[in-house]
């Protein structure tokens, strides 16, 4: 897996944010727990930016121990709250509620934001995007935000697109296959296309189109913030795309989906050592 045409060139950015902990997969979203693998951004003129979304701070159980008449408000600051309630013929069994069951329920009752079950954490997005737009959760009767893991902190959205870049060491604190990767240079890739293509010889979960060649020139030019640089002493990094730039490069008629996922190479970037997740974000026009 040669790296034969040296694009990145002997000067290679540094990251600058060094990440005290690693995350459950090599390439998630900012938010909470760090676990989110897509988001949604809004591009349009109307409240453009990156929805609050509020996580909740563990992995459940695949089935979630709820009551019937079980409730909790939901909070965007701009409507009024609005209550959700867990009734028995939500589910085949209450006590025994499935992660699809506990979101189907909630977003039948609930319009001001969205709940979702994603890599084993709960989660809502707001519907409006940017720092303006506001999220929280407020308990009510039977506690069940505290059955869910929520806490009651309010979230903000954002007007970029942060992303955090990690090599992980096993579920028990064991270094990977891929130990001794600190500090080596890395390239955060992006494409508008599903599939997948060779890049520098290395399998990349990304298809090759013009949106990878746009980023690829910003990247080079240094316009895209942490888009390439070293990896840290912990074997992470950080890049931060922010709304406006991304509605730029995109232009007037954005794609539904962009993709993005990471290379790691060898110190003397004569191979790729690793290659990451995917990360979707997902285009609200």
């Amino acid at each position: 897996m040669k790296f034969r045409s040296l694009f990145l060139g002997a000067a290679v950015v540094i990251a600058g944010v060094a990440l005290a902990h690693h995350v459950p997969v090599p390439l998630s979203y900012i938010a909470g727990e760090e676990i989110l693998t897509e988001v949604v951004v809004r591009l349009g003129a109307d409240q453009p930016g990156v929805p609050a979304y509020k996580l909740a701070r563990g992995e459940h159980e695949h089935h979630i121990a709820l009551a019937h008449g079980d409730s909790f408000w939901v909070i965007d600051g701009l409507n009024p709250a609005q209550r959700v309630e867990f009734r028995a013929e939500q589910f085949a069994d209450i006590d025994h509620a499935d992660e699809h069951e506990v979101v189907d329920a909630i977003n039948a009752q609930v319009s001001v934001a969205q709940a979702f079950s994603q890599n084993s954490y709960f989660g809502f997005r707001g519907m409006l995007g940017g720092t303006n737009h506001k999220l929280r959760l407020e308990d009510g009767v039977g506690s069940p935000l505290s059955k869910l893991d929520f806490d009651m902190d309010q979230v903000l959205g954002r007007n970029t697109v942060d992303l955090v870049l990690s090599i992980l060491a096993d579920h028990h604190g064991a270094a990977s296959a891929h130990e001794g990767l600190e500090h080596h240079p890395y390239l955060l890739l992006a494409s508008a296309t599903d599939g997948a293509s060779l890049f520098k010889g290395a399998t990349i979960p990304l298809g090759r189109d013009g949106t990878m060649v746009k980023f690829f020139r910003n990247t080079a030019n240094g316009a895209l913030a942490g888009f390439r640089g070293n990896l840290d002493d912990n074997a992470d990094a950080a890049a931060s795309l922010p709304v406006q730039q991304l509605a730029q490069l995109l232009g007037p008629t954005p794609p539904s989906k962009v993709y993005f996922a990471y290379v790691v190479f060898s110190m003397d970037m004569a191979e790729v050592e690793f290659v990451s997740n995917r990360f979707t974000v997902n285009i609200v026009p």
